[in-house]
């Protein structure tokens, strides 16, 4: 018997202790077995939900915020160099997994991911700066 009770909002099925609930925000796909709930969900964002950076900002300033500009928080010093994308990309495959990462996450223990975390923000800085 499933003891899955969860319901927002949307569509809602549950066959054989597999729950799959699907509403505006999420997809959670839940599985009991022998009474334990183990719970996934996946988060999709509707972008149109989300104001523009420009927006935002502007949104932030109304309100007495204040943003130091230009900021470089959020670009990737890589982004105009394909190379050294996939040199990242392939140096931190090689020493991680993105099933275990986002296992052990769900799981309770980020200590991997934020060693993972430090590890490609080490890897971009050293590509960033190496000719």
């Amino acid at each position: 018997m499933c003891v899955c009770k969860f319901m927002v909002c949307g569509a809602y099925v549950c066959v054989h202790s597999v729950c799959v609930h699907v509403c505006c925000m999420c997809v959670c796909v839940c599985v009991c077995v022998c009474g334990v709930l183990c719970v996934w969900c996946v988060c999709v964002f509707n972008p149109q939900l989300l104001p523009s950076a420009r927006s935002a900002v502007q949104r932030y300033q109304s309100q007495g915020g204040v943003i130091s500009e230009p900021c470089s928080f959020g670009r990737d010093p890589l982004e105009s160099n394909d190379v050294k994308q996939g040199i990242r990309y392939e140096t931190f495959c090689s020493r991680y997994s993105f099933m275990s990462l986002f296992c052990e996450v769900s799981n309770g223990s980020e200590t991997t991911f934020k060693d993972a975390l430090k590890f490609v923000i080490d890897v971009t800085y050293r590509l960033a700066h190496s000719t």
